[in-house]
């Protein structure tokens, strides 16, 4: 075999390369990015969204049973990126851990227990030669309110290789790279008109400025249209195309009734109309 190259590394799951990279692996990361779909997720002061494209793979599919959203519990839900049905194995799996830990604790899984517990099966899938990492990317939204507890929106993501970290905004799909960088570009430019004191109110952690990863973004408070705004308009951005609610789907979570849903197509075609309003 010829080192420096895929030859012979790319053949089973456990095996190194030289360079010290699985390929099967990173075969999964481009799985994920083959359907072609972008899923965009920003994180408000009291709500948390996802919007993703939909594309039917056929004219004569019933729009309504293709979706990458799905509930989890009363309060959390998933929007996954990727291979569709690894992708509802995934959310089927989520669903019995969920039930599980409602009827042993008597209360809700936190959104972080949930991306946490996904992410270490995902990681021991890398593990074994008689697995194979399922090809998606799941974005989890929901609302933890625990007593003496955080109480907030939340937003975990979770990779192929079982990778899990919260966000304040993120993007999977095939186009996730520009979708992060323009919704990073946003909200820098939103910090930015901050006052001083809002953001000595809203500093964080000089460790990533120590660590060379740059000046890190404080916690932005968005309304709940701002929120949405953001999401769409990374997702406008890196398709280059205009929105109509059929290409659409729009998963949230909102203070106001704290459960997670997915907006009807009329209830998108309603938000894209307001938000070009104020546009």
């Amino acid at each position: 075999m010829s080192r420096g190259t895929s030859a012979g590394y790319d053949r089973h799951i456990t095996v190194f390369s030289p360079e010290g990279r699985l390929f099967q692996v990173e075969y999964a990361f481009k799985a994920v990015k083959l359907p072609g779909t972008t899923a965009v997720a920003v994180r408000g002061t009291q709500c948390v969204c996802v919007a993703v494209q939909r594309k039917l793979p056929d004219r004569l599919v019933e729009p309504d049973s293709v979706s990458s959203a799905a509930r989890i519990s009363e309060q959390h839900g998933v929007v996954f990126a990727g291979l569709a049905t690894d992708g509802r194995a995934q959310v089927q799996r989520l669903r019995a851990e969920a039930s599980e830990f409602r009827y042993e604790n008597g209360y809700e899984a936190p959104v972080s227990y949930l991306a946490t517990r996904l992410a270490d099966i995902n990681q021991v899938y890398t593990q074994h030669a008689y697995m194979r990492p399922l090809g998606v990317t799941l974005l989890f939204l929901g609302w933890d309110d625990h007593e003496g507890g955080y109480s907030g929106p939340r937003l975990y993501k979770v990779d192929p290789a079982g990778y899990c970290i919260g966000y304040r905004a993120c993007a999977a799909g095939a186009k996730d790279v520009e979708a992060q960088n323009w919704l990073e570009k946003r909200l820098r430019e939103k910090q930015e008109e901050l006052s001083e004191e809002q953001r000595d109110r809203l500093a964080v952690s000089g460790a990533a400025v120590q660590a060379g990863y740059g000046a890190p973004l404080c916690d932005i408070p968005l309304s709940d249209d701002e929120t949405l705004e953001l999401a769409i308009g990374a997702l406008q951005s890196v398709t280059s195309a205009e929105l109509k609610p059929s290409d659409l789907e729009i998963a949230i979570v909102t203070k106001e009734k704290k459960r997670f849903r997915v907006l009807t197509e009329q209830e998108v075609d309603g938000v894209l109309h307001r938000l070009s309003e104020r546009d």
